[in-house]
């Protein structure tokens, strides 16, 4: 961090706002935190939000994991840029924002993993040393303005479902997209993921003893009918 940096954040840590603990940042629940326009990177200290962080026009880069806990809020009107794992559970703003996945804190070749619901305005996945994007299970991504999604030439970038689940990033009406050097692995983009077809046998009806002792005598009456008709009812004389 700059000197600006590492007074900011003292100034927060001197009000309440934020704590830090074992190289992670956390936001409590009951906290108000303002960028106000400046600028921070956190040199992949992890960071929790659990009460309210806004950027408001600035940028929050090197950031390791990141994990919004339910009731928690960024409001990321700005550049927010992920070197580890994803997780939203509470709620992202990324209007008027930019959002970078880049991997910078995870091992070259590693895995990030992305979990939770958001919606991003423009969001890119970007990784030179052939990281995979790990998609876990309920993960509910949509882009709304434009998806990059860059790999490596020698070593693509992976977006996986985790466990083999097929796992669909879904765009807006109008939303761009641009995939250079990429491999899906059981992941759409664009498209609507439809779960397995379960095929339901149908029961063959089945007749109740009733309706096969009416229809029953149905046909002993018709055919005792037909017999009775086939028979001349004048018997010729000589």
């Amino acid at each position: 961090m700059t000197a600006l940096h590492r007074l900011l954040a003292t100034a927060f840590m001197a009000f309440g706002l934020m704590q830090t603990a074992s190289a992670q940042v956390v936001i409590p629940a009951d906290a108000d935190m303002d960028l106000a326009g400046a600028d921070l990177d956190l040199g992949c200290e992890s960071i929790e939000i659990g009460g309210t962080y806004s950027l408001s026009g600035g940028s929050l880069i090197g950031t390791g994991a990141l994990l919004i806990q339910p009731g928690g809020s960024l409001n990321a009107q700005g550049q927010l840029g992920v070197g580890g794992d994803f997780d939203n559970q509470g709620n992202l703003n990324t209007s008027n924002g930019s959002v970078t996945l880049n991997g910078a804190c995870i091992a070259p070749g590693g895995t990030i993993k992305i979990s939770g619901t958001a919606s991003f305005t423009n969001l890119t996945l970007i990784s030179t040393s052939g990281q995979t994007f790990e998609f876990l299970a309920g993960a509910n991504i949509t882009v709304t303005g434009s998806l990059t999604v860059q790999g490596d030439p020698s070593k693509p970038v992976i977006l996986a479902g985790a466990s083999g689940q097929p796992v669909g990033i879904q765009l807006a009406p109008g939303a761009q997209v641009s995939q250079t050097n990429v491999l899906l692995n059981n992941v759409t983009i664009g498209e609507s993921v439809k779960p397995p077809v379960t095929v339901t046998p149908t029961p063959v009806p089945v007749l109740s003893d009733v309706l096969v002792w009416i229809l029953s005598l149905l046909v002993f009456a018709l055919s005792f009918g037909a017999l009775r008709s086939s028979r001349s009812p004048f018997v010729s004389r000589t």
